[in-house]
Formats: structure tokens, sequence, C-alpha cells
């Protein structure tokens, strides 16, 4: 019975190392039983909502690479115009009348946003 003790005084220890060492996403996964993801239904329903933020977000990505691709090629027909010419631009829906010298300005600054921005995401 004496050396039993020990081994079992021994287990008790390590099992205590072993908590303290875990690592933080296995810390997470111990608290999911905490926070109520404790039906199988609860994580599935978990994974489809994550799935569904990570489409979103991607397609969204794909719409900003899409719009810095559009302004990348609008700067590239308007550079070699005169800058007198008659250009229009579609500002909030309606569409107005510039000329290229005052349109290319604004694009090329809108395009180095869009990018700033796909760089930042």
């Amino acid at each position: 019975m004496v050396a039993r003790c020990p081994s079992k005084l021994s287990s008790v220890n390590d099992a205590a190392d072993q908590s303290q060492s875990l690592g933080v996403t296995q810390q997470k996964n111990l608290r999911m039983g905490e926070t109520g993801l404790n039906s199988e239904r609860d994580i599935i329903n978990r994974f489809q909502e994550l799935k569904q933020e990570l489409n979103a977000l991607s397609s969204r990505f794909n719409d900003i690479d899409n719009q810095a691709q559009e302004h990348d090629s609008v700067i590239k027909a308007l550079t070699p115009l005169d800058s007198n010419r008659k250009c229009f631009r579609l500002i909030g829906g309606v569409l107005v009348e510039r000329t290229v010298a005052e349109v290319l300005p604004a694009v090329k600054g809108n395009g180095e946003q869009i990018r700033m921005v796909s760089q930042r995401v």
C-alpha cells in the first residue's frame, strides 16, 4: 500500500503540471463547455456561423480587389488623353460632365485609398 501512494501522488502532480502547461487553444476548448457549446448541434451551428462570416469576408475582399483593378484600368485609359477632353464620372448615382484634368486626380486618389485598404486586409 505504501508503494501505491507515491505513484498516485505523482500522477496527481503530473496532471496538475499538465493542466498548468495547457496551450491557449486547449484552454479555449476547455472553456467551450463553460460557454454553452455542449451539444453537437451548438457546435455545428457555431461552425456554420463562422463559415458564413469567412465567406462574407472573402467576398468583400474580392470586391475591394475588383474595385482596385477597375480604378487602374480607368487611370490607364485616361492618362494618354488630352486634359481638356470631356469626361463623364458617376458620383453618387449622378452622371456628371467634367474634364480629364478634373477626373484623373480624383480617380488616382480613390485608387490609392482602395489599395491601402486592400493591403490592410
